[in-house]
């Protein structure tokens, strides 16, 4: 599985700390940045990278709007 690094941002793009994870593929790379939105407050953006290639920038979505857009089911891990 490819491993993905997450760096919360400010929203002078500056990061303090940054997480890897191992995830099947880019789908859940995006489901994923809204967890670390959820961990870190003070993060506007999360970017998400996987090697050297960027795979997305996901902004924290306005207090107002978060009630009316669906989040994605998080997929539950595999069983072994």
């Amino acid at each position: 599985m490819p491993l993905y690094t997450f760096y919360p941002c400010r929203p002078d793009g500056s990061s303090v700390t940054f997480e890897t994870v191992e995830l099947e593929d880019d789908g859940q790379a995006f489901i994923h940045c809204l967890d670390i939105l959820d961990q870190h407050l003070s993060a506007s953006h999360v970017v998400a990278w996987c090697a050297e290639r960027r795979v997305t920038a996901r902004h924290r979505a306005h207090a107002d709007l978060a009630a009316v857009i669906p989040r994605p089911a998080t997929p539950e891990p595999a069983k072994l």
